[in-house]
């Protein structure tokens, strides 16, 4: 907005050189801090669309970005047609099309022209900020959701660290405590209190500093609400609907994507909607009777001759045979450095070709890999309704070990209070070091100075 403001004052003071740098100097320093803010705002939109979805897609982002180069280019049309409309063209009569600028009175009206154009594409700049809703509570609890969701997923594929754990468990301890804390004023007389926190009771005597941790208490208050609202998703009427809705298509199989009926998306509209959790239900079953229609016509063009279970082992293999390749060109370039050490010519000659014959090898690997990854793609997406399935009810079995996970959790943080032990007396040594090696070398140049 204040971009709006500065560019917009050089409008009436274009002939004060004074005031146009003044007012160009503030416009640059409130155009840096889109530095800060774009890398910000798409964190965050990462953070959403991983919540919303359960995928994490940062790289489909530079896709995304496309669409503003399409954009620029369109609009980067603009000032050409209007240089051209004031007579800054080849075949001007003038030797270089931009003299025509020295006639003060077309300079004047395109400058004029050119900074009110400029407050368009800064307003058309700011209105999409006003669209956007993800306020800093919700974003932090929607980290939180994301990490009870990772120690889930983590703990089914044995790969959960005690840090990962011990944070975790920590987040739906204080997440507990605070789903039953009563909100607390933010303003007004008796702002000066005590506040129970789930390490126990402070009490703040200064206005201000009591103020902002009951601030902090209310908004602890919406994240912990939604860290519970995940933790106990699974038995919503409208979860558990999904879930019969999941087991359903995965008892069919992949068969049942290719025979599924166009029936199936008229029973869904046929669902009631007279309440909030009715219509859920029902959006839920278009959606993915959509999906599974969508997934068939996929498998009818993509998998004329059958669809079968794509087999994740062929990356094995291949990876195998890469890694290998690898070891082998390493050696293969070792023994010809050496030969080239030792002048033997021979060696050197036989050692290239071994090398080319290697790159060829890995070469010839590397496009299967991409060939499997493009047929692995392929059959994730044609296959999607399903996958979601499968995914969704390994995430409920994950969900009802929580009890199994939260046995853990004093020995993960002794082990992990341990390690932060060690690691702190490792650094402190570290430190030690250092500081003794600056001591030496001060007391070695003081020898110096003396000699």
């Amino acid at each position: 907005m204040f971009n709006i403001i500065f560019i917009a004052a050089l409008y009436p003071f274009i002939n004060n050189i004074w005031l146009v740098l003044i007012f160009v100097y503030l416009n640059g320093i409130v155009a840096s801090f889109a530095h800060v803010l774009d890398p910000s705002v798409q964190a965050d939109i990462r953070d959403y669309q991983q919540y919303v979805t359960g995928e994490r897609i940062d790289g489909m982002f530079a896709a995304v970005g496309l669409i503003g180069s399409a954009i620029t280019l369109a609009t980067s049309s603009v000032l050409p047609a209007i240089y051209k409309a004031y007579g800054i063209y080849e075949g001007n009569g003038y030797k270089n099309p931009f003299d025509v600028l020295y006639d003060k009175a077309i300079y004047d009206r395109l400058i004029h022209v050119l900074i009110l154009v400029s407050v368009v594409g800064a307003v058309m700049n700011v209105i999409p900020y006003f669209f956007y809703d993800l306020k800093e509570t919700r974003q932090r609890g929607i980290v939180n959701v994301l990490k009870i969701r990772a120690l889930f997923e983590d703990y089914a594929n044995n790969a959960l660290s005690d840090e990962d754990l011990v944070e975790a468990i920590d987040l739906v301890k204080e997440a507990r405590f605070y789903a039953k804390a009563e909100p607390l004023p933010e303003s007004g007389a008796g702002i000066v209190m005590s506040i129970e926190t789930p390490t126990g009771t402070k009490t703040f005597n200064s206005t201000k500093q009591a103020r902002k941790a009951a601030i902090e208490h209310n908004r602890m208050i919406e994240i912990s609400q939604m860290v519970i609202e995940e933790m106990n998703k699974f038995s919503t009427e409208h979860v558990q609907n999904q879930v019969k809705l999941a087991h359903k298509i995965t008892e069919a199989g992949l068969i049942g994507l290719v025979n599924v009926d166009k029936s199936v998306l008229a029973e869904a509209k046929a669902l009631p909607k007279s309440t909030k959790e009715e219509k859920e239900i029902r959006k839920q079953a278009i959606s993915s009777a959509k999906g599974r229609l969508a997934s068939k016509k996929l498998i009818n063009k993509n998998y004329k001759d059958g669809l079968e279970e794509f087999d994740t082992k062929v990356f094995d293999n291949l990876f195998a045979r890469e890694d290998a390749v690898e070891e082998e060109l390493e050696t293969a370039y070792q023994y010809m450095f050496e030969a080239e050490s030792k002048g033997l010519k021979h060696e050197v000659i036989q050692a290239k070709q071994d090398i080319r014959s290697l790159k060829k090898a890995r070469n010839e690997v590397r496009r299967a890999i991409k060939i499997a990854n493009n047929e692995y793609s392929l059959f994730r997406r044609t296959t999607k309704p399903y996958q979601d399935a499968v995914k969704l009810l390994k995430q409920e079995e994950n969900y009802r070990r929580f009890d199994e996970i939260a046995e853990m959790f004093e020995e993960a943080k002794a082990r992990k209070e341990e390690s932060d032990r060690l690691k702190e007396e490792a650094e402190e040594k570290e430190k030690a070091a250092k500081r003794a090696e600056i001591e030496r070398l001060k007391n070695e140049k003081k020898l110096k100075k003396k000699k």
